[in-house]
């Protein structure tokens, strides 16, 4: 089923290399709509594809900036939520979220975020334009804050284990592997960035943005 979901979906642009845009938009939602394991085989697909077919500079500006969007939609932001827990009829606490929609979106974060830090981080370094690597920079960053903030927040995690979130789902437990994943995308791309642009006032000036 998933083989041909992939296969149908790709169809839709046979000429790879021209439609790079919104061949990835289009990729990134059909990511983010999927369940957590069907995505992720998805998302390995179609990198396959791009990798395979796209090589200019165009497509990597492309490939990148949504990739960066990507990360950002699969954030699981119900768990830092004000309305993240409700109250019922009787006065019981319950989650105001589907926990199985939630640990799917956490469960894809933290791959997408792996795959791009250990396997498309150099070549996105080398293709890429300094701002939109800033903004990737951003979403690892955005990242590593959402995740630190859920893990310290020890009576937010109390409460919504109380309201029923499963502690079985280690995932959502805390989020320290997507801390530490992002924080080592984030400090990599940095000095990747450093290494590769050139020490002019515009690049510095960019780059010293990040450290803030």
């Amino acid at each position: 089923m998933v083989c041909c979901d992939i296969d149908v979906f790709c169809s839709k642009f046979p000429l790879l290399e021209k439609n790079t845009s919104d061949f990835v938009e289009k990729m990134n939602a059909f990511i983010v709509e999927a369940d957590g394991a069907v995505g992720i085989e998805i998302h390995k697909y179609f990198i396959e594809q791009l990798e395979r077919k796209c090589h200019s500079k165009k497509h990597w500006e492309d490939i990148v900036a949504n990739f960066e969007k990507v990360l950002r939609d699969t954030l699981p932001k119900e768990l830092l939520s004000t309305d993240s827990i409700v109250t019922g009829p009787g006065g019981e606490k319950r989650l105001a979220f589907d926990e199985a929609t939630v640990l799917s979106k956490a469960l894809k974060h933290f791959n997408i975020l792996n795959y791009v830090r250990t396997t498309m981080l150099s070549k996105a370094v080398a293709l890429t334009s300094i701002k939109t690597l800033m903004a990737l920079a951003d979403a690892f960053k955005e990242s590593a804050s959402f995740a630190h903030e859920f893990n310290m927040d020890i009576e937010l995690r109390t409460n919504l284990r109380k309201a029923g979130l499963r502690s079985q789902n280690s995932q959502l437990k805390n989020l320290v592997s997507q801390e530490n994943e992002a924080l080592l995308g984030y400090f990599e791309l940095v000095f990747a960035m450093h290494k590769r642009f050139p020490s002019d006032k515009e690049h510095e000036s960019l780059l010293r943005q990040m450290w803030k």
